[in-house]
């Protein structure tokens, strides 16, 4: 028949150390206090530690002492005009306008986003602070004065001048060499004798 009581799987001894008297238990748990408590020593300490004049100084010495760190790298993002989103480098401090430029060109291509860009000669962009800035940066400008680390990066409007007259001179040119193909087909058919 099984044993229901509590204390059945429990050995005799762990059964009655319950009942035990406090001073029946190990003397390694429950050691007895001399009768005279020992004298306990007061640590060395400063008596002018929360004195006002002497914290001051060593907190004004401490700030005058420690300079904040300068960050040696930036995050600068550019928008490139047409592109929905930034293209993001990080830049030395010492770096120009036209490292900057060039850089966020590659990135863009390496990254392949579209549109794709029809050349990638940084001498044929020009940054801005926005897309709403007519003035561009000097491309000679250092990161570090500049006011901002969000850019606008944009087609230079002089070389889109100058491709636009190369352009009109060539469609010009052949539109006049067409012509005078066409002169000279009137006039051979005018002139059956050339």
């Amino acid at each position: 028949m099984p044993n229901t009581s509590r204390n059945a799987g429990r050995s005799y001894n762990a059964v009655t150390e319950k009942k035990m008297m406090p001073s029946e238990r190990s003397a390694s748990f429950h050691e007895r206090l001399p009768a005279r408590p020992a004298l306990l020593r007061r640590p060395k300490t400063d008596p002018d530690l929360f004195s006002g004049r002497k914290m001051k100084e060593e907190v004004a010495a401490a700030v005058t002492s420690v300079a904040p760190p300068r960050p040696t790298k930036l995050l600068v993002n550019v928008n490139l005009q047409g592109s929905l989103g930034a293209v993001h480098a990080i830049m030395s401090l010492e770096s120009t306008v036209e490292v900057l430029i060039a850089a966020a060109l590659r990135l863009y291509k390496k990254e392949a986003r579209r549109p794709l860009l029809e050349t990638d000669d940084p001498s044929r962009f020009d940054l801005h602070y926005s897309s709403f800035s007519l003035e561009s940066l000097d491309r000679e400008a250092k990161l570090k004065t500049l006011e901002s680390r969000n850019f606008f990066l944009c087609r230079s409007k002089t070389v889109s001048a100058a491709d636009a007259l190369i352009t009109s001179r060539a469609s010009s040119s052949s539109s006049s060499s067409a012509s005078c193909s066409n002169e000279a087909e009137r006039e051979k058919q005018r002139n059956p004798k050339f």
